[in-house]
C-alpha cells in the first residue's frame, strides 16, 4: 500500500485507504451510507478504504467527494494531487453543504447564484 507522507498531526491514518475510512467515521457515516450518497457500490468503497484500490478513475471522484460529504479538492488531496488555489474555510463550508444536494438542489442554488449575481444591487 501507498503511504501518505508523514503527517504532523497524529490523528491522521498514513494511508489513503485509513484516511478515507478516518473521514467516515469521523462524520458518524456508515459504509452503507457512503454508498448510498455517492451512487458506488459498496464492495468498491470497502475496497478503497482497505487500500486495495489504489488509483481511482477520474468519474469516481465526483461520486466518492459527494459520497463522503467532502469537496471534490479534499479527495483529490487524498490522492496526492496538489490544488494551486487555498480554499477558504467559507468556500470549504459551502462546498460540503453543497455536496449533501441531490442534482436539483444543485441547479436551484446554481440558479439563485446566477440570479443573485446579474440582480445584485450595486451599492454607490
Amino acid at each position: 500500500m501507498a503511504a501518505f507522507e508523514k503527517s504532523p498531526d497524529p490523528e491522521i491514518p498514513p494511508t489513503r485507504g485509513a484516511f478515507l475510512r478516518h473521514v467516515r467515521q469521523a462524520g458518524g457515516m456508515s459504509l452503507q451510507e457512503v454508498c448510498d450518497r455517492s451512487g458506488l457500490n459498496t464492495s468498491y468503497l470497502s475496497q478503497l478504504e482497505l487500500g486495495r484500490i489504489e488509483s481511482v478513475k477520474i468519474d469516481n471522484l465526483e461520486p466518492i467527494a459527494r459520497g463522503y460529504v467532502q469537496p471534490v479538492e479534499f479527495i483529490l488531496g487524498a490522492y496526492g494531487v496538489e490544488i494551486p488555489t487555498k480554499i477558504d474555510p467559507e468556500t470549504a463550508a459551502i462546498s460540503q453543504v453543497i455536496a449533501r444536494l441531490d442534482d436539483d438542489g444543485k441547479k436551484a442554488v446554481l440558479l439563485y447564484a446566477e440570479f443573485r449575481a446579474q440582480y445584485r444591487p450595486t451599492i454607490e
